[in-house]
């Protein structure tokens, strides 16, 4: 049995069980009903599964399990390795288990004390409760990917639900509920209809509840209570507004008034937060605390290599390229969307050792004395690659994971995968001002990684560089690279807002399968060692020739001629004068 028949099947099961069912869209998780908040408290009955088997499960629908009291039955979701060893740490036994595409859900009796469990949102780091208000999904479902949900021991008893974790869960949701039930009972006149819409759906998002849930029950709310109902997308604008709003806004002092939405400082208090002083480096010449920026490279000069370079000195204190001391560590999120993570791995784990790999029986090997330092580094990353700055509920995503770990630096790479290249980048930028609120309001740096414009990748000019006077102004510091004269040396020219322009240096990448080494020079020092050694070649008679071979310009070569008082010799070329014999006594 297969398809919908299986499903449907399965529904009869489930609800013979106790259990309260639901469809949800085909290869998804959103309910597939327009109202379906009546099956927290309703039966499913007979007739309404045989609707549904004939409406939805033989369309390709998905199951759900309703949880909560209805159905006598909470689930706990964990989907990372994180959120297992968190799990472990108070439950290390066995209860009916579900396969998901990422990780498990496990089911627990809902304690018959008369006391409900709502929903709680990473109630353990990786790991979130449903209970009342809530569904899973069921098998024999199929996620978007592909992945069939299966029971990994279906037929074992139901356990209950460990104390250690019954507290913790009552602990988080001590809270009263984000709307109470007279609220959603009003109904609402023209002329308040967006203001109460909007504030509702705030309380919705402040308490965890996913953007297009909040946004379907907003919908439900307006078309009973809303007299009369407002037009579906001044709806969605209302609840995106409260999104843009919850974002904003620091949670531990969120409150749902209009009055909360912006903040002030009188001058006294403004002078002591920000007055100018010297300023604070994280990484001297590269990082400066709490600064938003750009690293500028066309594609393969050594962009990624120097993101993950940063994110390791940051997390451990490793020097920057070997060479540039850390001066603050923390942790460090990165949101990488472009590059496959295995790779991303694989050289992390060759920088973090810093030597080259051993070998053995004419294999290299790499050294595991540090394994355990490489795994607990403080790196945490966002593997969905689904950033954007335009949908508001992953901004309020972002806001919630650096709350959660206050991380030292965001790296998000690249930036086109982040913004919406309509209007690019007037438009853009004007979302990524969340970059500098979250700066503000927790004092993180953000490191965002920009693909060189074609005019860029040969003008010195800024707009060039990044394509936008728009980024232009919004960034803070800025890490150009370019392409140097020899194979694995590329340029890099810094510019911040808080010291100007930094010296310009030449980095010269020496990468094999088991070592990393960067040797960092300054450009000038470079130029002029250049212009040295095509002096050397004795064939040269004018500056501007000099200039010419060495891509300089004529007044650089007049310093180093004078600096190194070389004059022409009798054939009309330029030489380097012999240093004086040492005279000798007699």
């Amino acid at each position: 049995m297969t398809g919908g028949k299986a499903i449907s099947k399965k529904a009869s099961e489930y609800r013979e069980l106790g259990w309260n069912v639901l469809p949800l869209k085909p290869k998804g998780k959103a309910p597939a009903l327009d109202k379906w908040e009546k099956y927290q408290r309703e039966r499913v009955t007979v007739e309404e599964l045989d609707q549904w088997e004939t409406n939805y499960w033989t369309q390709g629908a998905n199951l759900a399990i309703i949880t909560g009291e209805i159905s006598g039955v909470v689930v706990i979701d964990v989907d990372s390795e994180q959120g297992f060893e968190e799990l472990l740490k108070h439950w290390d036994g066995e209860t009916l288990t579900v396969k998901t595409s990422k990780g498990r859900h496990f089911y627990f009796k809902h304690p018959s004390d008369g006391y409900a469990l709502t929903n709680s949102v990473k109630f353990l780091l990786g790991v979130d409760f449903r209970g009342n208000g809530g569904y899973v999904v069921a098998p024999p479902s199929i996620h978007e990917s592909g992945h069939e949900y299966t029971w990994e021991n279906w037929g074992i008893p139901i356990a209950d639900l460990p104390l250690a974790l019954l507290n913790i869960i009552r602990e988080k949701g001590e809270r009263k509920p984000p709307v109470s039930a007279e609220e959603w009972k009003i109904d609402i006149q023209e002329g308040e209809r967006d203001e109460k819409v909007t504030r509702l759906a705030g309380k919705l998002l402040q308490a965890a509840v996913p953007f297009d849930m909040a946004l379907k029950q907003m919908k439900d709310f307006n078309n009973e209570h809303c007299k009369p109902p407002l037009e579906e997308r001044q709806v969605e604008k209302c609840v995106k507004s409260a999104a843009r709003r919850e974002a904003s806004k620091p949670v531990s002092i969120w409150k749902p008034e209009s009055e909360q939405a912006f903040i002030t400082l009188p001058q006294r208090e403004m002078a002591r937060r920000y007055t100018l002083s010297e300023t604070q480096w994280t990484v001297p010449g590269w990082l400066p605390q709490a600064g938003i920026g750009l690293c500028v490279a066309p594609p393969g000069n050594h962009k990624t290599w120097m993101l993950l370079n940063m994110a390791l000195a940051v997390a451990t204190g490793k020097p920057f390229l070997g060479h540039y001391p850390v001066m603050k560590t923390g942790n460090v999120l990165v949101i990488q969307q472009e590059d496959p993570f295995e790779l991303l791995q694989e050289r992390l784990a060759m920088m973090f050792n810093w030597e080259p790999a051993t070998e053995q029986d004419g294999e290299f090997t790499l050294d595991c004395r540090n394994v355990k330092e490489f795994l607990n580094m403080p790196i945490t990353w966002l593997t969905t690659r689904d950033f954007h700055f335009q949908n508001d509920a992953a901004v309020v995503w972002l806001e919630g994971k650096i709350d959660e770990i206050k991380p030292e630096l965001v790296i998000i790479d690249p930036l086109y995968s982040a913004v919406s290249t309509e209007k690019y980048m007037a438009e853009s930028v004007q979302k990524m001002l969340d970059c500098k609120r979250l700066r503000d309001e927790y004092g993180c740096s953000f490191i965002l990684a920009h693909h060189t414009t074609k005019s860029g990748e040969k003008s010195g000019a800024r707009t060039d560089i990044w394509g936008s006077t728009f980024l232009n102004a919004f960034l803070e510091f800025a890490w150009r690279i370019i392409k140097g004269n020899a194979e694995n040396v590329q340029q890099v020219w810094r510019h911040s807002k808080f010291k100007g322009d930094e010296e310009k240096l030449e980095l010269t990448f020496n990468i094999t399968d088991h070592s990393f080494k960067v040797d960092v020079t300054s450009v000038k020092e470079s130029k002029e060692n250049e212009i040295l050694e095509v002096i050397k070649e004795g064939v040269y008679t004018t500056q501007r020739a000099l200039a010419n071979a060495t891509g300089s310009s004529i007044g650089h070569v007049n310093k180093v001629l004078r600096k190194h008082n070389i004059i022409k010799g009798k054939g009309g070329q330029y030489e380097i004068p012999e240093l004086p014999a040492e005279r000798t006594s007699v």
